[in-house]
C-alpha cells in the first residue's frame, strides 16, 4: 500500500513518487502532468478535423480530439528503479551493521564473543550471498480522475479517466467559426499555450505506532516481530546489553487515507502529428 507520509524524489524527472508501507522493493510513481497518449502506430493520439467553405474558404466548423494518459516512459521507470536500488542498499547496510553488532554480545566471562564490527558503507559488496529483489515500479491504484485541458486561453475541455492502467481519457471539443481559426493556428504551432491538468485520488494509507517499555535483568539477546493478517499489527522487540533487558511492546495502526494529487503541466503536439493527424473537408 502506498505510504502517503513517505514521498520520494526521482532525480531528473517530474515524477511524484511514494514509498510502500510493506516493502522497500516497491515504489509508487505518477507523472507530474498528463501526457498525450500514444496510438497503435506509435504517434500521439490526437486529431483535428476542419470544415471549410471551399478549398480556401474560412473555417465553418470541425472537431479536435486529444487522448491523454498518465503513462511512464522507459527512462522514468529506470530512474524510479534506481531510487529503489539506493533504498535497498541503505537498508542492507543497516541490516549488516546490526548483525555485526549482535555478534559482539559479550560472553559470560566478560570478553567479546567476536572482534568488534568493522564499519561498512553504502555501495560496498554484500557480506552474504543474499540477492536483492528487483525493483517493483508501480503506477497508482486509481479511485477517481478528472482531466481538463485549456486548449487556448478561454477554451477548456474536460473528461474522466478510465481508472485502469495508465488512466487514459479522451477529451473532445467541437469547433465553430468563432473558435476554429484560433485553434487551427494554435495546432499549427503545436498548441504552445495548452495546459493539461488531472485531479486524481489514489489508494493510500498512513501508519502510526505507540510503544511502552519495561526493564528487567537479563544477559540474553532476543528480537522478534509478529505481524497479524489484520490491522492493527502488533510488534515486540526485546534486547539486552550489559546485564539488563529492555522490552518494547506496541501497536502499529494502519489507516486507509486516500491521497489527492493535482497533476498539471504544458501539453504540446509533436510536429509529425500536426500534419498526419490533420484532416480538412471542403463543404
Amino acid at each position: 500500500m502506498l505510504n502517503k507520509d513517505a514521498p520520494l524524489t526521482v532525480p531528473g524527472t517530474d515524477l511524484l513518487a511514494f514509498a510502500d508501507l510493506d516493502s522497500i522493493d516497491v515504489i509508487w510513481v505518477v507523472p507530474g502532468a498528463p501526457r498525450l497518449a500514444l496510438a497503435a502506430d506509435g504517434q500521439a493520439d490526437v486529431s483535428i478535423m476542419l470544415y471549410r467553405r471551399g478549398p480556401t474558404g474560412p473555417i465553418e466548423g470541425g472537431q479536435l480530439t486529444l487522448g491523454l494518459d498518465l503513462a511512464l516512459t522507459d527512462a522514468e521507470r529506470t530512474a524510479a528503479a534506481a531510487v529503489v536500488r539506493q533504498r535497498q542498499d541503505v537498508a542492507r547496510v543497516k541490516e549488516e551493521t546490526k548483525a555485526r553488532l549482535r555478534a559482539t554480545v559479550q560472553s559470560p566471562g566478560g570478553q567479546p564473543a567476536q572482534p568488534p564490527p568493522q564499519a561498512i558503507a553504502v555501495g560496498e559488496p554484500h557480506g552474504s550471498a543474499k540477492v536483492l529483489p528487483p525493483p517493483d515500479v508501480r503506477t497508482m491504484n486509481w479511485l477517481s480522475a478528472d482531466y481538463s485541458v485549456e486548449l487556448v486561453p478561454g477554451l477548456v475541455l474536460a473528461g474522466r479517466g478510465s481508472l485502469m492502467g495508465t488512466n487514459n481519457a479522451i477529451v473532445v471539443t467541437a469547433l465553430d467559426p468563432g473558435t476554429g481559426p484560433e485553434v487551427e493556428k494554435a495546432w499549427a504551432n503545436g498548441l504552445p499555450d495548452c495546459v493539461a491538468q488531472a485531479t486524481v485520488t489514489v489508494e493510500a494509507a498512513t501508519q502510526s505506532s505507540a510503544a511502552g517499555s519495561t526493564t528487567t535483568s537479563s544477559t540474553s539477546y532476543v528480537e522478534s516481530t509478529s505481524t497479524g493478517d489484520t490491522d492493527p499489527e502488533f510488534h515486540s522487540h526485546t534486547s539486552s546489553q550489559s546485564g539488563y533487558q529492555d522490552t518494547h511492546v506496541g501497536a502499529r495502526i494502519r489507516r486507509a487515507e486516500p491521497l489527492d494529487l493535482l497533476l498539471r503541466g504544458p501539453l504540446t503536439v509533436p510536429s509529425a502529428a500536426r500534419t498526419s493527424r490533420r484532416t480538412e473537408i471542403s463543404l
